[in-house]
């Protein structure tokens, strides 16, 4: 178990290092591809089910007026990073690791969509609870999503004592 929390604390330092802190990491493009990604799936999304919003580049402006902006924080990259240093760091063998990373990152990005979809259509009629609706059940059921998909993966994967 202490091998595992070292392992892990050194795939996430190195992780978020080198894709997610704006200025210092040298594959930051891919955290901007990843935001970009989620603008263009939440258009998709607002377009396929007449979402009344207006959208001007990565802000959704709700008929009353309030907007929601997705920054970098709402790409879902930071679950994605806690969970592919999980991956990494237990001990199977490298080819169900590079399996699970490629799950988890489609069911990450389904998981996100619907984390933003949910709360656009909750501030579109209720926007005073966007605090509870964004901060409380969106952060909070993501971070429990990507745990049982972490708990999955060890559940499918093959345990190896290295």
């Amino acid at each position: 178990m202490l091998k595992f929390a070292i392992s892990y604390g050194i795939w996430v330092s190195l992780l978020f290092t080198l894709l997610y802190l704006e200025g210092l990491s040298p594959l930051f493009f891919i955290s901007e591809l990843q935001t970009q990604l989620t603008v263009e799936l939440t258009t998709a999304w607002v377009n396929v089910f007449h979402i009344p919003v207006v959208q001007q580049g990565r802000t959704l402006i709700l008929e009353h007026g309030m907007q929601l902006q997705i920054l970098q924080a709402c790409n879902g990259l930071v679950p994605y990073i806690l969970l592919v240093s999980a991956i990494l760091a237990f001990p199977t063998n490298i080819k169900s690791k590079y399996v699970w990373m490629v799950i988890s990152y489609l069911l990450l990005v389904v998981i996100n969509m619907l984390r933003i979809y949910f709360i656009t259509l909750v501030v579109i009629d209720y926007p005073e609870l966007f605090t509870i609706s964004h901060d409380w059940i969106g952060r909070y059921s993501v971070g429990i999503l990507t745990l049982l998909i972490f708990y999955w993966f060890t559940l499918k994967v093959p345990f190896s004592k290295v």
